[in-house]
């Protein structure tokens, strides 16, 4: 079989088109690029593929009903039903690899999708990367997202501009946006909170504009040199408030305490069942890991003490990390207790070289006594 001059050669099967040889497109499939008129470099593979492209070219279509409404240039579909929806794209192409990937897109354009269903539900979206079995699977209108791994931002669908890396990374989020998280269920609770990043697995962000670094179970994060604090007096507008130093640290209580880590994981909702945990009937035990949660007495202060005593005496002190939300928990970030300590160390200085004067000026008048004592007593 085959041709001896420049002609197509159109193959069909019950006097439909099923197939197509040409000088530059190729079809295979019941319906597959039926309609091409002008369009050049064109490849459908399966049923339905490419059915809708009449004069746009480039466009490679594998799986039944690939790309079939396609009317737009340089698209990639491979897979059932792969950039199904896809019309126009402004000339910047979208590439969807595997089942339902990209199938409701019709308008985004410069996006990419490999994995079953992966940016399933996009519509409009643009610059989207989505790489694993349901990555970005929700998301319609939101841009500029990355996700890498099974369930990653699977609920997504307006946030813009988020990471994520591994399974189920932020797998709850929905119109937050400019958020960051790597690891396994990392920032995996939280629906709209925006420009936080988590690192590590089962890394929980309770509220926006926060950056945590692993779960609860972590026991030390360190490194070669102190963590920095921007403190560049050339940034600074001077605050005449006046820091409380021994009237603060004389309100805060010491204490001993073991966390309870079940309490704060149910708080949080940290312990519900790892989304990216569905398939565990084949997971061969790789899912079956706990954390090991160490009870070790430690020492510190109730955050609500603390910004209790910090009220009483009407200074604003940044040391509490107060809840930003109904799923978040106070902190104390402990390096801020420095600036109080040192004024309480400078008033007591104080005190002491006040003493220390009165104290001369005592020994100065005790001298003076028992020198006038001495001459009376040799009068005498």
């Amino acid at each position: 079989m085959g041709s001896t001059n420049n002609f197509d050669i159109v193959f069909k099967r019950n006097n439909v088109r099923a197939g197509l040889l040409g000088l530059s497109n190729t079809s295979f499939g019941t319906n597959a690029l039926i309609n091409v008129t002008t369009g050049i470099d064109n490849t459908a593979l399966g049923q339905g593929v490419l059915r809708n492209t009449t004069t746009t070219s480039y466009n490679v279509g594998i799986g039944s009903n690939a790309l079939r409404f396609n009317t737009s240039n340089g698209n990639v579909g491979i897979g059932f039903e792969a950039l199904t929806s896809m019309t126009t794209n402004d000339n910047y192409p979208n590439t969807a690899i595997g089942r339902g990937s990209l199938r409701n897109n019709t308008t985004g354009n410069s996006n990419s999708a490999i994995g079953d269903q992966a940016l399933f539900a996009n519509t409009t979206g643009v610059s989207n990367s989505a790489l694993g079995t349901y990555a970005l699977f929700a998301n319609t209108t939101g841009v500029a997202n990355n996700a890498m791994g099974y369930n990653s931002m699977l609920s997504n669908t307006t946030g813009f501009r988020n990471v994520a890396l591994a399974n189920a990374a932020l797998y709850n989020n929905i119109s937050g946006s400019y958020n960051t998280a790597v690891g396994n269920n990392a920032f995996q609770i939280g629906a709209n909170y925006s420009n936080s990043t988590a690192l590590g697995y089962n890394t929980v962000i309770t509220a926006s504009d926060q950056a945590r670094i692993g779960n609860n179970a972590v026991t030390s994060i360190g490194g070669q040199v102190g963590w920095t604090t921007v403190s560049d007096a050339r940034f600074k507008n001077e605050n005449v408030q006046k820091v409380p130093g021994i009237d603060f640290i004389k309100k805060l209580r010491p204490v001993t305490y073991f966390v309870n880590y079940n309490a704060m994981n149910s708080f949080t909702g940290a312990n519900k069942q790892n989304a990216s945990n569905e398939h565990s009937s084949t997971s061969n035990g790789a899912n079956d890991y706990q954390p090991n949660y160490q009870k070790t007495l430690e020492s510190g202060f109730m955050a609500q003490e603390v910004e209790q005593a910090a009220k009483e005496l009407g200074y604003e002190f940044n040391g509490v990390d107060a809840p930003k939300s109904n799923g978040d928990y106070y902190g104390l970030r402990y390096a801020m207790f420095v600036v109080p300590l040192v004024k309480a160390v400078q008033e007591l200085d104080e005190k002491l070289e006040q003493k220390e004067l009165e104290n001369k000026t005592l020994k100065l008048l005790l001298l003076e006594l028992e020198a006038r004592i001495s001459k009376l007593e040799k009068r005498g």
